[in-house]
């Protein structure tokens, strides 16, 4: 038997140790693969994507409304994100750069 701690990350859901954990993996997994069946691959990416930037676009107007409220100078919810360099990506760009030489 593997001990690895990704086997017995599938393990405690599969034998359902952390009911809520496992319950919302499976749930999540299942509207998933409903809205699969029921609409193309780009619509549910679609959809997925909107409803992520609803959800952050909601959460910087709440922090806005929270820093005029308690006139606190917390600021940009996001600007420690704003503020760093994609050096991460920058390595994996120059690797795709061969491909659009040929273009």
């Amino acid at each position: 038997r593997d001990g690895s701690p990704q086997s017995c990350a599938v393990r405690d859901l599969v034998f359902w140790r952390d009911v809520k954990k496992t319950g919302a993996v499976f749930s999540t997994t299942l509207i998933l693969l409903l809205s699969l069946a029921a609409f193309s691959v780009i619509s549910v990416v679609s959809y997925l994507i909107l409803a992520l930037l609803s959800v952050t676009i909601c959460f910087r107007v709440y922090k806005s409304v929270i820093q005029a409220v308690q006139k606190s100078e917390e600021g940009h919810p996001f600007k420690p994100l704003t503020k760093s360099t994609p050096t991460k990506i920058s390595p994996l760009c120059h690797g795709y750069n061969h491909c659009y030489s040929y273009l």
